[in-house]
């Protein structure tokens, strides 16, 4: 199965580099899952860079404070919680390998959507500069 629209999508995440890198920030690979393709604002690039991917198949992605929610928009929140990371340092290179794809249940869906809508931007707290 290819990720596509409204699927379950769980990633595995590596950070490669981080600077300046903290020393609270534990680079151990970490897991994220979302609903892909849920935002009212359409697919951020992250999502672009993922489409039609297979289980497996690695992303090698670059995310800076200029561009921090053009890459990952309404995941950005919850990615980078996921990671252990509350600030967004200058730099943070991430290698993203597709560990599942499935189809999500309705309610998945549905949850997806409204958490989406409540993170539309970060609302400053990732120093992104979104709102």
């Amino acid at each position: 199965m290819h990720i596509d629209n409204l699927k379950k999508v769980t990633l595995s995440i590596r950070a490669t580099g981080i600077v300046p890198k903290p020393q609270s920030i534990d680079l151990q690979p970490g897991s994220f899952e979302f609903i892909y393709g849920v935002a009212s604002s359409g697919l951020c690039l992250l999502e672009s860079a993922l489409y039609e991917k297979k289980i497996n198949d690695c992303i090698e992605l670059n995310i800076n404070r200029a561009n921090a929610h053009e890459m990952c928009g309404h995941l950005m929140a919850p990615l980078l919680n996921e990671m252990g990371i509350t600030t967004l340092p200058d730099s943070l290179n991430l290698t993203i390998t597709i560990a599942d794809v499935a189809v999500a249940e309705d309610r998945e869906v549905v949850q997806a959507i409204s958490q989406s809508l409540s993170q539309s931007g970060c609302g400053g707290s990732c120093d992104c500069g979104c709102s």
